[in-house]
């Protein structure tokens, strides 16, 4: 663990970091912010706060307990793994979601209290949209109100993490000969589709979309070939945010319709397409951080299935 530290001491620090922001309970996700299951071990804010290495398993904290759901694949090690006298493991039946578990332990934790609702910080950048629409259906009557932060407070207790990039940490590009499409045809696939639904642009989020949509393919994650980044589909530009590896002069020359940008970049054409402009974004595959920042460029949000899952299938 980081500096010495053991999980018993993050747990501590972190209530004291709940305190200081007014938090009668905070969620931990499993995933990162780019959704995925599989995080790189030194990258899991959950797995350094709990000590819980699985895949998936989130958490909750609150100034009494803490507690860790987690699925079949998981009842055994996570016990192993946690410090039992601090940490509740939630196991969750067949067909149960993390979601679902930790949505109704804080109904049974507020249920019956008298006074204000509970305050519980959520990190936004780890929830898609429509998992926290269900986690919220789920949350019911309960007297809860969810507060989002982003970054995590985790992250500022721990401090910055520099991203783990498996491999040669270089993007690269493949062999459109042997991809059924190449990326103009790709692309304009996606304005036929923005045309139709009258929107001017799609925020992709994805990182397997990412990867499709440029022809291009990394080795930074376990168990996929993609790379951390961000991309924007105009009437006219392929705006792309690479976040962690290389990108080489001959990647650029054998995408030439690529505008290789930053996150700022991507979000300032958003904002420079005019208030009453539509951006299509996935529900299922956006961030909520990334959902309200689209948001707070002043555009129109379209939540709508995105048509690269259907094209990529």
């Amino acid at each position: 663990m980081n500096h010495g530290h053991t999980p018993n001491d993050h747990l501590t620090r972190v209530r004291g970091v709940m305190r200081d922001l007014g938090l009668d309970a905070l969620i931990v996700r499993g995933t990162d912010r780019y959704l995925n299951e599989y995080v790189p071990h030194a990258e899991s804010t959950r797995e350094w706060l709990t000590g819980f290495t699985g895949s998936m398993g989130d958490a909750l904290v609150t100034a009494e307990g803490a507690y860790l759901f987690v699925d079949g694949r998981y009842h055994t090690q996570a016990d192993r793994e946690v410090d039992l006298a601090r940490w509740t493991v939630v196991k969750n039946s067949l067909g149960t979601t993390n979601e679902a578990a930790c949505a109704a332990r804080l109904e049974e934790l507020t249920r019956g209290r008298e006074g204000a609702p509970w305050t519980v910080g959520f990190e936004s950048d780890r929830y898609a949209v429509t998992t926290l629409e269900a986690f919220t259906k789920s949350l019911g009557d309960a007297p809860v109100v969810l507060r989002p932060l982003s970054p995590s407070p985790l992250e500022t207790v721990r401090g910055a993490v520099p991203p783990v990039v498996q491999g040669a940490g270089r993007v690269r590009a493949v062999d459109e000969s042997r991809m059924g499409r190449d990326v103009s045809q790709k692309l304009t696939l996606v304005r036929d589709w923005l045309r139709e639904k009258g929107a001017r642009a799609l925020l992709v989020s994805k990182l397997d979309e990412v990867a499709w949509l440029t022809n291009l393919r990394a080795e930074e994650m376990p168990f996929q070939a993609t790379f951390r980044g961000r991309a924007l589909v105009t009437d006219d530009a392929l705006l792309l945010s690479v976040h962690a590896s290389q990108v080489g002069d001959e990647v650029r020359a054998a995408r030439p319709g690529v505008r290789w940008v930053d996150d700022a970049v991507i979000f300032d054409a958003v904002r420079a397409l005019g208030a009453g402009a539509r951006v299509a974004l996935d529900p299922a595959s956006t961030p909520v951080a990334v959902r309200d920042a689209v948001a707070a460029a002043g555009v129109r949000v379209k939540a709508v299935a995105s048509p690269i899952v259907a094209a990529k299938a």
